[in-house]
């Protein structure tokens, strides 16, 4: 029993951080044209290139590497979500396999390892392209979304006591 709700525990886990890294990901490097209106990445609701002031040439360059990072990412995604949805129905069973679960687990902790680098890959090279006052609003920004989310996280839900 203890097992049991270990790994539910775990799967729950995983799930919070695959929520984490979707919205992360959707937040931060969402490309929409320049003239796109709102994001909610500051209290003004700026958009964040807007929020940064990044010039023509640095947008062209952002938006042509934010393409493909965020089609891996949809593409991880997908993946993960089918795992996930595996791992409830190998859960739901009458008689656990837990060979079966472990090996989803372990499909799932590589996607979001692969999920994870590419992210940092890519904030590496966004700040590359950035200027030094760039780079400081954004980890700034970074920050204090980390820090409204490890709030959220921690307050107790209604009906869980």
């Amino acid at each position: 029993m203890k097992k049991k709700f270990l790994l539910f525990l775990l799967v729950g886990s995983l799930a919070l951080n695959l929520g984490f890294l979707a919205v992360y990901g959707r937040k931060y490097f969402h490309t929409p044209p320049p003239n796109a209106t709102a994001c909610p990445l500051t209290a003004s609701y700026v958009h964040l290139y807007t929020f940064l002031g990044l010039d023509e040439e640095q947008l062209r360059r952002i938006e042509t590497m934010a393409h493909g990072f965020h089609m891996r990412i949809e593409e991880i995604s997908g993946r993960i979500i089918e795992k996930r949805d595996g791992m409830l129905h190998e859960l739901e069973k009458d008689a656990t396999d837990r060979a079966a679960i472990d090996a989803i687990h372990r499909d799932i902790a590589a996607l979001q390892s692969e999920m994870q680098e590419l992210v940092v890959a890519h904030i590496i090279e966004m700040k590359g392209i950035m200027t030094p006052e760039q780079r400081s609003k954004f980890f700034t920004s970074m920050e204090r979304t980390f820090a409204l989310q490890d709030f959220a996280f921690s307050m107790p839900k209604e009906g869980m006591n």
